[in-house]
């Protein structure tokens, strides 16, 4: 199940009591769609945000800077990951989802930007990947969605290299580890939140010549 943003946000919006946004930081709060004034509240969802703590990986200061900015534009629930990382990678969920548990339902997030995909990028060459690559990549994605991800991301099939120290990744849409990782993303009914930049060869060329 690869999806869009568009799409992704689509499907967290319809199940915002469900499993992506009821668990594991608990149910929703009290409040309807008016304010108390009668004035109609506008509901806004961040479908794709990045916590970066730094080297110092400080994800409590990034949480709540976060929060503040969400509060500001009255964004009211995120889904939160970490960015499609190059090997080795450097964080991912399970290195910052308890600095989330203490805002209960305003967030939830996916996880494997840090650990799937650098493992997928690790294995370019389909040839390369063998039963204990698979087994491996299977194993870690299912823990994750038994440790509360509501789904798989960041995840490149194509990132262009726009800044220095931004990776270029690519593989094939058909690699092995994708096709695995979205037959689980299919039985588990979750996201596959995926990164790929539109653009022409030529332009593909000129970001990695």
């Amino acid at each position: 199940m690869l999806t869009s943003r568009r799409t992704l946000l689509s499907f967290l919006g319809a199940i915002t009591t469900q499993r992506a946004f009821g668990q594991p930081f608990g149910q929703a709060r009290p409040g309807g769609p008016f304010a108390s004034d009668g004035s109609r509240h506008v509901r806004h969802i961040d479908a794709h945000m990045h916590l970066v703590g730094g080297p110092q990986k400080k994800f409590m200061e990034a949480v709540q800077a976060c929060v503040a900015q969400m509060d500001e534009f009255e964004i009211t629930k995120a889904v939160v990951m970490s960015p499609p990382q190059a090997p080795p990678g450097f964080f991912d969920s399970p290195d910052f989802v308890s600095e989330l548990r203490p805002y209960g339902n305003r967030f939830s997030f996916l996880g494997g930007g840090g650990t799937l995909n650098p493992m997928l990028h690790a294995h370019r060459d389909p040839g390369s990947v063998t039963r204990d690559v698979e087994r491996n990549f299977v194993a870690l994605a299912n823990r994750l969605l038994d440790e509360g991800a509501a789904g798989f991301g960041e995840i490149a099939v194509l990132h262009l290299s726009l800044v220095e120290r931004h990776p270029f990744e690519e593989v094939s849409s058909t690699h092995p580890l994708l096709v695995a990782l979205a037959g689980i993303a299919d039985q588990r009914k979750v996201v596959i939140d995926l990164h790929m930049d539109p653009v022409t060869a030529d332009a593909c060329t000129l970001q990695h010549p």
